[in-house]
């Protein structure tokens, strides 16, 4: 369908109502001898709006992740961290609660260069026990 094909009321609501999106990294971490680690190389770009929240953000990642790696359970329970390995809930040193587009203002970085993490409940956890 062409632009001409449209009534000129809904080009105009569509142009000026648009919603953005951006592209974050959302990689992998696994417990290795009790400590997370980032799974090198599995880094993928994932296209969100800015104002998403890390539950809708789990969610979208752990799919995309599962699509375009054989080996990881679609069916696991997964936790989204932050590359120091603590869950992903408020933004760090704040009580707000976690959207992208508030994370990119602490961090100071561009959407592409913010990267968050997935990793299996039992990995977290393991990594955890560890600690004790």
């Amino acid at each position: 369908m062409y632009e001409h094909d449209f009534p000129i009321n809904v080009l105009i609501y569509a142009i000026g109502h648009s919603r953005s999106v951006v592209q974050f990294q959302v990689g992998r971490m696994h417990n290795l001898n009790g400590q997370l680690r980032k799974v090198r190389g599995s880094s993928i770009v994932l296209t969100v709006d800015p104002d998403s929240t890390a539950d809708e953000l789990l969610p979208l990642a752990v799919n995309k992740h599962c699509a375009c790696n054989w080996h990881l359970e679609r069916n696991a329970v997964y936790r989204l961290l932050y590359p120091d390995g603590q869950v992903v809930d408020k933004v760090p040193g704040t009580d707000e609660a976690f959207t992208l587009a508030r994370y990119k203002v602490f961090l100071g970085k561009a959407y592409l260069k913010v990267a968050l993490f997935i990793c299996e409940e039992d990995d977290y956890i393991a990594s955890k026990q560890k600690l004790l």
